[in-house]
């Protein structure tokens, strides 16, 4: 009887899921397109050229009617009891944090982005994933074929490496763009990409490398599309690979966690070493300038406000980069704090472990691909990297989550209130 009970209530909640998202799937398809275009153009030189016209504030304006949107779907979520009480105790931790991350680390950009979180429960994540491959895929290919035209900024930005805006506020953009649409398109086609289909992706990866000079875009694009021709082309290659996935599986899921610690950690190695000194002349010096953030700013529990400037077309790459961190990892751990780097950090590790319930490899192998990438790179939240979203898509794992469960009591006792008074007024509207 009781295990008929609890099929019966895992029956209902999944019910529930897939009306959640019929009810607010177009309209956050249509609120995540708008967001990521508004998001993704403000690093195009256009976009930089643009401030103080009124074109600039006319696209603030639309990026925070996409906001009271997202904020809007979510409200009705709650109201209807849609999401399961641990999704939304998760998602209430991640807003108090950031919120007061928006005063210490005077960050107001991971506060907006949790609302495309929850707006994205239950929604198909091959529907996002499709969305955004359309909008960032435009992107670049009307960003650069402009550059290349006259049309948009195409200076050389580094003299020193050759280096190519292709439009972008700065070179590395559009191959890191390339990077997160290739994936995309990758996750769209799954076992049906040929290996035509990856040459030609290979092909304009080299193209973007050789104007741009990124180096960690571009051999994380080349060393996934070998492994995809490599199990294409083998049958066997591919089981085997699937076999060490599913071996591996306790070490894979932390892969973020283990990141996320390199991340931290190595800045803080012995920098007098020939490794250290070594890896920092690969990564473009950029181990030196996180360790003198580290030692400055240090870690704190809410984030502290990091004093740095970027480089972008304005300056023509004349700036102060002393403390600045393009570690997506390390970025988040000091200007947002520990508190929410670790909830962030757990959010990528239950990623992984969704794509294991759902056997989808596929997903698994791009969480670990933007899990390495962001040891070195900022995106590890930003409107390229749609796929952090899979753990609120789809089939709620949050419910699964023992500690979860046990944390979420006392907003559960609240939640069951909204939704009993919810279920009251919906009666008598009928």
């Amino acid at each position: 009887m009781i295990a008929i009970s609890y099929m019966k209530k895992g029956q209902n909640m999944g019910d529930k899921i897939k009306k959640v998202a019929s009810r607010n799937e177009i309209m956050v398809i249509v609120c995540l397109c708008i967001y990521i275009f508004l998001l993704t153009f403000t690093n195009t030189a256009w976009y930089t050229f643009s401030e103080g016209t009124k074109i600039y504030t006319i696209f603030k304006l639309l990026r925070y009617l996409s906001y009271l949107l997202l904020f809007i779907v979510i409200m009705a979520d709650i109201a209807k009891h849609n999401y399961s009480r641990e999704t939304l105790f998760y998602l209430i931790c991640l807003l108090a944090f950031s919120f007061i991350g928006m005063f210490t680390g005077k960050d107001k950009a991971l506060f907006f982005y949790i609302f495309l979180f929850g707006a994205a429960y239950g929604v198909s994540i091959n529907k996002v994933v499709k969305s955004a491959f359309i909008v960032h895929a435009g992107i670049l290919l009307i960003t650069v074929v402009c550059a290349f035209a006259g049309l948009a900024d195409n200076s050389i930005l580094d003299y020193e490496r050759s280096r190519y805006s292709l439009g972008f506020n700065w070179p590395n953009l559009a191959p890191i763009l390339l990077l997160f649409v290739a994936l995309q398109y990758i996750y769209i086609r799954k076992h049906k990409i040929t290996v035509w289909e990856c040459i030609i992706i290979e092909v304009i990866n080299i193209l973007m490398y050789k104007f741009t000079n990124t180096k960690m875009s571009f051999f994380m694009l080349s060393a996934l599309l070998a492994v995809v021709i490599i199990c294409q082309l083998s049958a066997a290659m591919k089981k085997l690979l699937k076999k060490a996935l599913i071996s591996f599986k306790k070490l894979v899921v932390i892969i973020p966690a283990i990141c996320a610690f390199i991340a931290c950690w190595l800045p803080l190695y012995n920098p007098e070493s020939t490794i250290w000194i070594k890896l920092n002349s690969i990564l473009s010096g950029r181990l030196w300038q996180c360790r003198n953030a580290i030692t400055r700013y240090g870690f704190t529990l809410f984030g502290k406000h990091i004093d740095f400037e970027v480089h972008n077309v304005l300056n023509g790459g004349v700036s102060d980069q002393t403390y600045f961190i393009d570690s997506g990892y390390l970025h988040i751990a000091m200007q947002s704090g520990l508190v929410i780097f670790a909830l962030l950090v757990m959010l990528y590790v239950i990623c992984m472990y969704k794509a294991y319930a759902n056997k989808d490899y596929y997903m698994l192998c791009i969480m670990i691909v933007i899990s390495v990438f962001c040891i070195n790179d900022i995106y590890f939240i930003s409107p390229f990297n749609v796929f952090i979203l899979y753990a609120f898509c789809d089939n709620d794992t949050f419910k699964e989550i023992p500690l979860l469960q046990k944390l979420s009591k006392p907003v559960g006792v609240i939640y069951d209130g909204i939704g009993k008074i919810s279920a009251k007024v919906l009666r008598k509207e009928h």
